[in-house]
């Protein structure tokens, strides 16, 4: 009988985390790994340039592969409608973050302004999006994360107006 193996995708899937995590420690916020993945796999909480915690926090899904499928430079990544279903109802930002393990590069998307405004695709399992490649997460960097929490503080008062 065989022993349970780590295999390739199990390593691609931690060292994407801790590739993302060194980008948000260096930028001085803090991330929580979440145990049960449902959805989400970290949570991210951004503090000021004196290092006081902010209000609010943004979601991060990680997707991790050793090498993306690109067309027309563009990076094409299959997602579960399930999902996309939770992220466009969810009041807090979510990023989707994906992994190539053999460039040791990753690119983020704002799932919810993609599916808020093409809508989510209904009676199929799973979806291909595509993910800007100049959407490095290294250069995402705390006015972009100031940015974004700012615009779901404005659907949240908006929704709930």
């Amino acid at each position: 009988m065989l022993k349970k193996l780590r295999t390739r995708e199990h390593i691609i899937a931690d060292l994407s985390v801790n590739y993302v995590e060194r980008f948000i420690l260096e930028d001085g916020h803090t991330l929580e790994r979440i145990r049960q993945d449902y959805g989400y796999d970290l949570v991210l909480r951004t503090h000021n340039k004196t290092g006081e915690i902010e209000p609010g926090i943004i979601f991060v899904q990680m997707k991790a592969v050793e090498q993306f499928r690109r067309v027309d430079g563009e990076i094409r990544f299959t997602i579960s409608v399930r999902d996309i279903l939770l992220w466009t109802e969810e009041l807090a930002p979510v990023l989707l973050i994906v992994y190539e393990a053999s460039t040791r590069t990753a690119h983020w998307c704002d799932v919810q302004d993609v599916f808020r405004e093409a809508g989510v695709p209904m009676g199929q399992a799973t979806i291909t999006i595509t993910v800007q490649a100049e959407n490095l997460v290294q250069d995402f960097v705390r006015a972009d994360f100031e940015q974004l929490k700012e615009k779901y503080k404005e659907r949240y008062e908006t929704r709930f107006a």
